[in-house]
């Protein structure tokens, strides 16, 4: 017994102990969107609402979020064990270090109970994110394992991680394309029928976020009765990383009363739904416009950096809704209509044109 005890590191008691003390001593946390992933609401991704289904199938209501925070800690646990015997593995450290590594991995859920003001505890929590983070841990570790050991293994666990990130959060779909990166990299340092090899990546890729698709849609229709990417409520925010609202989201949205969608992503509308959006004269700011205040900031700390001055948040802040409100005064007086309709795709537009050809003329170019 003595000898199998000293077989088990040490170093893995510190996660052990850490996720078996918050589930001992913790509650189940309910938080803002808790009660949204319990309704399996359109709104959320489809992977942790249906987590949350099974088990609620299983166990009923009254046990199942106990039963769900147990597998939350447990796995939390796991991820950071795995993650750091991949590095152990890799790097050849020793215990001492392990412990310490796996002190770095907790720090998310060390931090955020403390800093947020909700008090939010990640694994106890009926949250995305106590899926999704250890699914990132897991999804790193094989990332490494198939970067250093070149196994097919290795690169399919991977990718069928960086799926599963996706189901859990939209803005987790980037894990596929860093698993491209990856993977690409892989090829071409081994240089073995590289073109045939790069382009398998790339269908692989393609399949993933094929693969999303496919499987947010059917989950929407077989819990919400519609066969869509997209949500319900009467403002659309379309932020998710290389997600498009389609024609179909386009029409589903406006049977359902959208009266505005704004685009707080880059080209977040493919042109048939702006042009559904537009003939039912529904409010649609597009991104160029609605997303213009990331960019203002940058511009206005560039500003402070070139004159050495620093403004104070509150001036900077009254600056930015300065820039956001002549944005918008310019659309509408580009954009609007003989029958009085804001077509702010229209007005953002020639008012992009007219400040580059006021600049083109104000230097003589022409």
């Amino acid at each position: 017994m003595i000898r199998k005890w000293k077989k088990f590191p040490f170093s893995w008691l510190l996660p052990v102990l850490f996720f078996a003390a918050l589930w001992l001593l913790g509650t189940t946390g309910i938080y803002n969107d808790s009660n949204q992933y319990i309704a399996m609401h359109i709104h959320r991704e489809p992977l942790y609402s249906f987590f949350l289904w099974i088990f609620r199938s299983l166990f009923g209501e009254t046990k199942y979020l106990d039963i769900v925070r147990f597998l939350q800690n447990g796995l939390a646990a796991f991820s950071v064990i795995w993650l750091a015997e991949s590095l152990k593995k890799r790097f050849d450290f020793g215990q001492w270090m392990e412990a310490l590594v796996c002190l770095i991995l907790l720090a998310p859920h060390i931090i955020t109970p403390v800093f947020s003001a909700s008090g939010l505890v990640l694994s106890n929590g009926v949250i995305s994110e106590a899926l999704g983070l250890p699914l990132f841990y897991l999804f790193t570790a094989q990332c490494m394992k198939m970067v250093y050991t070149r196994q097919r293994g290795a690169a399919l666990s991977s990718l069928l991680l960086s799926l599963f990130l996706s189901l859990v959060r939209g803005q987790m779909m980037f894990t596929i394309l860093l698993w491209l990166v990856f993977a690409g990299a892989v090829v071409i340092v081994e240089k073995k029928k590289l073109a045939k090899r790069l382009l398998i990546c790339v269908v692989c890729t393609a399949l993933a976020f094929g693969t999303r698709t496919l499987l947010v849609k059917s989950y929407n229709l077989v819990f919400n009765g519609y066969f869509i990417n997209n949500t319900f409520g009467s403002v659309g925010l379309l932020a998710n990383i290389l997600y498009a609202s389609d024609e179909e989201d386009a029409k589903r949205l406006i049977e359902n009363g959208v009266i505005c969608v704004g685009e707080i992503s880059n080209m977040g509308c493919r042109p048939e739904a702006i042009d559904l959006f537009i003939k039912h004269r529904i409010m649609y700011g597009p991104g160029k416009a609605v997303n213009a205040g990331g960019v203002a900031t940058s511009g206005l700390e560039m500003t402070q950096n070139a004159m050495h001055i620093s403004w104070s948040a509150e001036e900077v802040d009254q600056r930015l809704h300065q820039i956001m409100s002549d944005i918008h005064t310019q659309c509408v007086k580009y954009g609007t209509e003989a029958d009085g309709y804001i077509n702010y795709m229209k007005g953002a537009n020639i008012a992009g044109f007219m400040k580059v050809a006021k600049a083109m003329m104000a230097q003589g170019v022409i």
